[in-house]
């Protein structure tokens, strides 16, 4: 389990509240990020399943991008677990 402590024992707490479609991004991306290495395997899956969940259809990619750079802002200032 030492391996999931950094991302979900962390001091900090974010204040900032996740739409619905936030938080499958959220959970999405932790899930890509759970052993801690991010190949370029994972981030196709990844890309590919959040594509074929049509939640982002309506979403520009500048706003998608603002969603998962909010998301891993969260992550890399250690606000808390990302999907809290």
């Amino acid at each position: 389990m030492i391996q999931y402590e950094e991302i979900f024992e962390v001091e900090g707490e974010s204040e900032e509240e996740f739409s619905a479609e936030e938080t499958i991004l959220a959970i999405s991306f932790i899930t890509m990020l759970a052993d801690g290495k991010v190949n370029k395997e994972k981030n196709e899956a990844f890309n590919n399943i959040i594509s074929n969940l049509g939640f982002y259809d309506n979403y520009s990619v500048n706003e998608f991008n603002e969603m998962l750079a909010k998301i891993n802002r969260i992550y890399n200032n250690n606000e808390g677990p990302v999907f809290c």
